[in-house]
């Protein structure tokens, strides 16, 4: 969204705890956030746990927050870093 002039932000959206994880590991570059699409609260506190961990080992501050997506649009390929 940056490279566009563009005030939109970039989420990588997953279903799974795992997934989660991964991206958030894997995509510093680009994405603004990632997204758990789930219905169980397990995957929910998972995530909130990991993250703190993260969080404590890094000191770099990652913010969990309920969110209602509103739109989707088409972003373009985007860079692959």
């Amino acid at each position: 969204a940056a490279f566009t002039n563009s005030t939109a932000e970039l989420m990588a959206a997953t279903h799974s705890f795992d997934a989660a994880c991964t991206m958030l590991g894997a995509l510093e570059v680009g994405t603004d956030g990632v997204v758990l699409d789930t219905d169980d609260p397990m995957e929910v506190r998972q995530l909130a746990t990991f993250v703190a961990n993260r969080e404590k080992a890094s000191r770099a501050r990652l913010l969990l927050e309920a969110a209602v997506v509103t739109r989707v649009e088409a972003a373009g390929v985007g860079d692959r870093v």
